[in-house]
């Protein structure tokens, strides 16, 4: 657990062979290197992402939570990946790219929770099992691809989700609306 503004950013990554909790006080998180952990990863603060497209990953099942905003350093500089396995889920619970938007977005594992605004610049893959809206919400690009391999429902209650891809392709590759 670290509280203050962090810089998570060594050469070979960051592993964490249980929880990695980071506080990021009145800044913010900035990372720039991979960090896989065996349990679950939380990010109390805005994220910023510095360099090296780096791949945020839990092996064993674990959560991975952003309490707030997630963004590139500037437009289009980082691609930003986000794996989790079963029963491990990723919750955003603030914007995604909305300030700088990634130069593309991968989500990998078994839940999506989505609370607001996800973009990326030139492609977007969600290859989970479920994409949970917790509240309305859009998935944009700009002029990329757009690709979505899950079931998509809202988690509790009515929400929307806008998706655009400019003049790029949408593909949705599961039931919408199933479960509610």
């Amino acid at each position: 657990s670290l509280t203050g503004n962090q810089l998570v950013d060594p050469v070979n990554g960051v592993y964490v062979k249980s929880q990695l909790y980071l506080k990021s006080g009145t800044g913010s998180i900035n990372i720039g290197s991979n960090i896989t952990t065996t349990g679950s990863q939380l990010y109390d603060g805005p994220v910023i992402i510095l360099r090296n497209s780096p791949t945020l990953s839990s092996t064993a099942g674990g959560a991975i939570v952003f309490g707030s905003t997630v963004n590139d350093t500037s437009d289009a500089a980082n691609q930003l990946t986000v794996s989790t396995t079963f029963p491990g889920s990723a919750t955003f619970s603030a914007a995604v790219g909305a300030v700088h938007p990634f130069y593309g977005v991968t989500l990998n594992g078994d839940t999506v929770f989505l609370n607001s605004q996800l973009s990326a610049k030139n492609w977007l893959n969600i290859n989970a099992a479920n994409l949970r809206l917790t509240s309305d919400s859009s998935i944009t690009t700009q002029n990329g691809a757009i690709t979505i391999y899950s079931s998509i429902n809202n988690a509790n209650g009515n929400y929307n989700l806008s998706i655009n891809a400019g003049t790029a392709t949408v593909s949705l590759n599961g039931p919408v609306g199933s479960d509610n």
